[in-house]
């Protein structure tokens, strides 16, 4: 009853939304739900964007409160970890969430479905790079291997559940080269910041005060 409960939200939600490849949303948060082992888990995930989605505060609010009536605290306090507020950095809303076990397993499957080249094909180039450059830095830090796909090129649901464990296990990953230092967002220049701890390259928002610019930063291979 709790998943059919969950579907139905999610498919009023999003039962008219196209993501910006054009494909219906709620395709993307079946397909979550679907790489997801438990009950519980697989309710975040179909709920995951609900509150987000919502067209008002009210409307959010009562949806709040609907999911906890229905789930409990578990699946509303971890819903609302994956909810980003309207001014929240990127990466603050990253690192706000990676703190609950079941948040970082839902946002890795939700992030590595946004990243299918499948999808990012259908995108004009210019956007899909953006949305690489934004995504990828996030799905590191969570403790996903940016060179697999949705958990991998496992096909089995055993071989994707132990690739999403063992990710989950895993300590967190540096930040790639190609990403700011501070924000961890993409780079627009390449700026040498500098301070008594460390040196460290930044974008060009977080560059500030006597800094020096730097040529070029090269990419890892």
């Amino acid at each position: 009853m709790q998943l059919a409960e969950a579907f139905k939200i999610a498919f009023d939600i999003h039962g008219n939304q196209r993501d910006r490849s054009g494909e219906p949303y709620l395709f993307h948060v079946v397909r979550v739900a679907m790489s997801m082992k438990t009950d519980e888990e697989r309710a975040v995930a179909l709920l995951h964007d609900t509150v987000e989605a919502s067209a008002t505060l009210e409307a959010q609010v009562d949806l709040v409160r609907k999911i906890r009536l229905h789930f409990g605290e578990v699946v509303s306090k971890t819903v609302l970890r994956l909810t980003r507020t309207e001014f929240e950095p990127y990466m603050d809303y990253i690192r706000r969430l990676s703190t609950d076990k079941l948040a970082v397993k839902v946002k890795l499957a939700d992030l590595a479905d946004n990243m299918r080249e499948e999808r990012l094909t259908r995108l004009p180039d210019v956007e899909a790079d953006q949305l690489r450059a934004k995504y990828g830095p996030a799905y590191l830090f969570l403790g996903g291997d940016i060179k697999i796909e949705a958990y991998g090129e496992e096909k089995t649901a055993e071989e994707r559940e132990r690739a999403a464990r063992e990710s989950l296990e895993q300590g967190r990953k540096p930040f790639p080269e190609q990403c700011c230092a501070e924000c961890h967002g993409p780079l627009d220049g390449a700026y040498l910041k500098r301070t008594p701890a460390r040196d460290a390259i930044v974008c060009s928002k977080c560059f500030s005060g006597n800094m020096t610019e730097t040529p070029s930063v090269r990419s890892r291979d």
